[in-house]
């Protein structure tokens, strides 16, 4: 089997085209090499024995484990050109240049010199760059901006605190004459008690960002049914607002905002944009890989879907107006819209759903193209991916992803080896045997069935 990355033929045109800028890549180019790449995850790069993963060969088929090596590339190309990973509110499209790589831009492209510094493989990390340039991802819908909306409406007669407050603030403004502060309250005092006067408040919070801090990635185990999983984890960064609070209050009289107490109102509690940050929040987000049969002769297929993630927010902190009168509007709405840490992770989780189901059809296509089953000009066999599993034996920071693929051309069967000496049975290394067979289907309940000899003969294939 051939090498993948900078030793493929293939894949090292597409650097050298990318890296030199001395050709275009074309439309075709970039619809074949879509696959190659997708969300941040495992990429093309090395041979047999790479430190990315080891290829075991059988005549049976062949077996191809991931280390963990390839995440702590990606993670060192985000942590040098995004770290933050930043989701816009509104975004319709996810892509590597502008969200992955926007700190090693250059006005010739990547800017590999920063990409390589500080890393023993420059190499790798130069792969994972150029893979990450071809993510471009749709959202649809786009990611959620308006969180929640909230109006709230008070006859006057159940707020007493509002002509308090426009005393109070008369009061402090000592440019206005008392006899003039006077007479404002004296008129203030007759509209409300003479109209039908309504204070009505209405407070809109919108998503601005999501900026995603120190990502990981591993391979794991589902504790519940043992699926497998590739996990993301992130840091949900606090030091820009993930969100803003739109407030704004009225007092209308007889239908209508114009009157001397709302431009009071007004004054003393002024509409405002208020800004919203996470503390002590973070991600994860897991990926399930599972095989596919497919139909006689075709490599399989690899289905990846996006798993409920998990948000976790320890507080929130909300701008204050720094007015008792305006904190308890604004204290009121938040309470009303349920502005809880627990009700905000949930709305993240929301508004993420779609960005990682999206994600999940190329990485799935990149993760088997990247085994290259049936790509090699080396590999005369028909090979089908028949198994997916995960190996956490190692420990933490040592999960290895374990991809098994079967012949499809032959019928294989393993003998085990050994004699007999003095009675008993000395087990010996044992051999594949492999048949010519004619494949007639594969059907969904993995039983895989030939013609031999003039008889139809099934086997069960490999469960994932």
């Amino acid at each position: 089997m051939g090498c993948f990355a900078f030793e493929s033929p293939r894949v090292r045109r597409l650097a050298s085209d990318i890296k030199n800028r001395a050709a275009p890549v074309s439309v075709t180019t970039l619809r074949q090499y879509t696959r190659l790449a997708a969300l941040v995850v495992v990429l093309l790069a090395g041979c047999s024995g790479s430190p990315w993963f080891q290829r075991v060969d059988s005549p049976a088929g062949l077996t191809i484990s991931y280390d963990e090596t390839v995440f702590r590339d990606i993670e060192h190309v985000l942590l040098t050109c995004a770290n933050p990973v930043v989701i816009e509110a509104g975004a319709g499209r996810f892509t590597g240049s502008i969200n992955l790589l926007p700190g090693c831009q250059s006005a010739s492209g990547l800017n590999f010199e920063r990409i390589e510094a500080g890393h023993v493989a420059p190499n790798r990390v130069n792969a994972v760059a150029i893979a990450m340039t071809f993510i471009n991802v749709p959202i649809d819908p786009p990611v959620l901006s308006v969180i929640s909306v909230r109006n709230r409406n008070w006859s006057i007669s159940n707020v007493s605190w509002v002509i308090p407050l426009i005393e109070n603030g008369l009061r402090n403004t000592r440019e206005i004459p008392a006899q003039v502060r006077e007479g404002f309250m004296a008129t203030v005092r007759a509209i409300l008690d003479e109209q039908d006067c309504r204070l009505e408040s209405r407070t809109a919070v919108r998503f601005r960002q999501l900026r995603l801090r120190n990502i990981g990635m591993s391979w794991q185990r589902a504790t519940l049914g043992g699926a497998r999983l590739l996990r993301m984890t992130a840091e949900i960064g606090s030091s820009n607002p993930l969100a803003e609070a739109d407030v704004s209050s009225q007092i209308s009289c007889g239908g209508s905002t114009h009157n001397l107490a709302n431009e009071l109102l007004n004054a003393m509690l002024p509409d405002a944009t208020l800004d919203i940050r996470l503390r002590n929040a973070s991600l994860q987000a897991d990926f399930e890989l599972h095989v596919r049969s497919g139909e006689p002769g075709d490599r399989g297929r690899l289905v990846v879907t996006s798993r409920r993630s998990i948000v976790e927010v320890g507080s929130i902190e909300v701008e204050r107006f720094n007015s008792p009168a305006a904190d308890f509007l604004l204290d009121q709405a938040i309470a009303d819209m349920d502005i809880t840490p627990a009700s905000v992770g949930m709305r993240i989780e929301d508004a993420l759903r779609d960005p990682l189901s999206a994600a999940t059809t190329p990485l799935a296509d990149m993760l088997l193209a990247s085994l290259d089953i049936d790509d090699s000009a080396t590999e005369t066999r028909r090979l089908s991916l028949s198994a997916v599993e995960v190996d956490t034996t190692q420990g933490m920071g040592n999960h290895r992803m374990r991809f098994e693929a079967m012949r499809t051309d032959q019928i294989c069967n393993f003998r085990p080896g050994g004699r007999v000496i003095d009675g008993r049975f000395v087990p010996g290394e044992g051999e594949w045997i492999c048949r010519d067979g004619t494949p007639i289907q594969q059907p969904s309940n993995n039983r895989q069935c030939y013609m031999i000899n003039g008889r139809r003969v099934c086997i069960e294939s490999p469960r994932p």
